[in-house]
């Protein structure tokens, strides 16, 4: 979307001018024939990006943002307000991100388009599954129940991504205040002790050399120093993939995230389905969705195994480990009632209390960890400092 400044005269011979913000100069060119006769001029407006847009534009829409748009959508439409008018009343109850993202979907209503056809011009905002399962609500005529099914799904999602994010913050804030310690100690404290001793000629312990040589290498190339940690830090960032397949390694690490991808899956599946996706589209787009590769292959292997007429529960047992052991009886019996949906959201809700669970009890177990392998390094930093001092004592004169 660019900025573009606008000129035009009516039949009447009257001059108008102003901005408008468009993909292209034929769109601007549509809005000024439509509102104000023939157009005389259009010219972009090139201007440097506020550090306010920069931010809008890289930062990520939320899942509860998605929420309190399918929230208010649905409101709307519920009372019975025009799909148009709706979107354009939406636009002062949203953020500026959001906003803008509604001025685009009103523009796209205004030329005929459908509101399926519209979300998915904007991938990063509205993903797949979310289009597919509103198309599907405008072939079915239930629009504003798929709206509400969209809002319970993006805040369960946005609700277990807080949790998950709270049980990780206490380990992690321990971590950064024993980080921050350690470096307080290293860089203030120790060159005291190291002066004392070089006052008294007292040898210094092997650690003790190792730190104060490693302070000074650090002070002395502080720059190159700053270098090799933002590139380390971004190489981490770009291979963070791979430092995941590592985590596989933790024991019980793979079940929680297979787990948890079990949950999503189910959720998206309930999700489609309930919308009225026919079951094989349902499965590959919900896979795709949940993001992992593996988890993608699966899927459709699913997927082909329905279409050639296989059982659910069988289907999904041929796909590998798509399901748990609860989850195929979940489906089981959904299959047999007729209930597909609203036992996969019933199976999603049973494992996530489980999840819930797992988690807490892992975290109370990790906290005294934590703490132990922390005052673990520290013991050892003080041991070393303090071994030349009890040298140093023992070498006193001693006085009648």
């Amino acid at each position: 979307m660019q900025l573009y400044h606008w000129r035009a005269r009516t039949t009447t011979g009257r001059l108008h001018e102003g901005e408008f913000l468009a993909a292209d100069e034929q769109e601007v060119a549509a809005f000024v024939r439509t509102n104000f006769g023939y157009v005389t001029g259009i010219k972009l407006i090139k201007s440097r990006p506020s550090l306010r847009t920069v931010w809008l534009k890289a930062r990520r829409i939320r899942d509860k943002e998605r929420a309190l748009f399918f929230k208010h959508l649905h409101i709307l439409l519920r009372s019975g307000i025009p799909l148009l008018q709706a979107l354009k009343l939406l636009e002062d109850k949203l953020g500026p991100r959001m906003a803008a993202v509604d001025r685009f979907l009103c523009r796209e209503l205004t030329r005929g388009q459908p509101l399926a056809a519209a979300l998915s011009k904007q991938p990063k905002i509205f993903p797949a599954l979310a289009v597919a399962a509103v198309e599907a609500g405008e072939l079915s005529g239930n629009l504003t129940e798929v709206l509400a099914a969209l809002q319970h799904y993006y805040e369960m999602q946005a609700e277990l991504r807080r949790f998950l994010l709270n049980a990780c913050l206490y380990p992690c804030l321990l971590l950064l205040f024993a980080l921050g310690t350690l470096c307080f100690f290293i860089f203030k404290v120790l060159p005291l002790f190291g002066e004392m001793y070089a006052a008294f000629k007292t040898e210094q312990s092997l650690g003790l050399k190792l730190v104060l040589g490693a302070r000074a290498l650090l002070l002395e190339h502080y720059v190159l120093a700053a270098v090799v940690l933002v590139l380390g830090l971004g190489c981490a960032w770009h291979w963070r993939r791979h430092g995941q397949k590592l985590l596989a390694l933790l024991p019980g690490y793979a079940r929680l995230q297979r787990q948890y991808l079990e949950i999503r899956f189910s959720k998206l599946l309930s999700l489609l389905l309930g919308s009225g996706v026919p079951l094989p589209e349902a499965i590959r787009v919900a896979g795709k969705a949940v993001g992992d590769a593996n988890h993608v292959r699966q899927c459709t292997i699913f997927a082909g195994s329905v279409v050639r007429g296989i059982g659910i529960e069988q289907a999904a047992a041929l796909a590998g480990r798509l399901f748990s052991e609860t989850g195929l009886a979940f489906l089981r019996v959904g299959e047999n009632s007729g209930n597909l949906p609203e036992m996969l959201a019933e199976s999603a809700a049973i494992q996530e209390q489980e999840l819930r669970s797992e988690i807490s009890n892992l975290k109370t177990l990790l906290e005294p960890l934590l703490i132990m392998v922390v005052a673990g390094l520290i013991l050892l930093l003080v041991m070393s400092v303090l071994g030349p001092m009890f040298t140093l004592i023992n070498q006193l004169p001693e006085y009648p």
